[in-house]
């Protein structure tokens, strides 16, 4: 539950639209001691994941919309 609490508050930090009354909860809960170790361990994990996308960015090729839509036709065909 504590660091699912603590990931729910990185996305809410990273969210952009957190309310005035949201950052004083926030820090609240992360005033106890506790909270604030998972915080800071679940924050830099945020971080890890961010220059891991930036990083594999270059070399992970999306299909094109044709290709998403032949992959869902065939793939709806292959049921029977």
């Amino acid at each position: 539950p504590l660091i699912a609490a603590a990931r729910q508050w990185v996305v809410r930090l990273t969210s952009g639209d957190m309310t005035e009354c949201e950052l004083e909860r926030f820090l609240e809960w992360r005033s106890i001691p506790e909270h604030g170790v998972v915080f800071a361990t679940e924050i830099a994990n945020w971080r890890k994941l961010g220059q891991l996308r930036e990083a594999l960015a270059p070399t992970i090729k999306l299909p094109t919309r044709s290709q998403a839509v032949w992959r869902r036709i065939t793939g709806w065909l292959d049921r029977d």
